[in-house]
């Protein structure tokens, strides 16, 4: 269940939970001997230095991952283009354009024995009869 917002700035939160931690520390000095203390001491400094840096990995991972979600919103964009404000629309329709020509795939029409694809050319003279000739059959 989330926790209700109580008025209270997290700076002050923080104070009161450092207090607490002291305060259990003094409780944990009284009721353990001096050896068991040393190594508790110990742990606990241990944990309050390093229980931070789990967190820096976290940080980064999401750091990037908002930078490829940006570029990945205008993949038409270098970063370089992107950190200085983009570019003009007509540069992005450009690259979309040679984008999808390069990624269109379509099933060939035809296609020799030798691997030739037979891609149609579209050269309307009137009362031609648009297509290729596929049969090897006489005239």
């Amino acid at each position: 269940m989330a926790e209700q917002h109580s008025g209270v700035s997290l700076r002050e939160r923080h104070e009161e939970k450092v207090l607490e931690a002291k305060a259990v520390i003094r409780r944990l000095e009284k009721d353990l001997s001096s050896r068991k203390y040393k190594k508790v001491s110990h742990l606990i400094d241990l944990v309050s230095q390093y229980y931070v840096l789990r967190e820096h990995p976290k940080y980064t991972m999401m750091k990037i991952f908002a930078l490829y979600r940006k570029h990945i919103i205008s993949p038409f964009e270098t970063f370089e283009e992107q950190e200085k404000g983009g570019c003009d629309s007509e540069v992005l329709d450009e690259r979309r354009r040679i984008y999808e020509q390069a990624h269109y795939k379509s099933t060939p029409l035809a296609m020799l024995s030798n691997g030739q694809i037979l891609k149609p050319s579209r050269v309307d003279k009137e009362g031609d009869i648009q297509g290729f000739g596929i049969s090897g059959g006489g005239k």
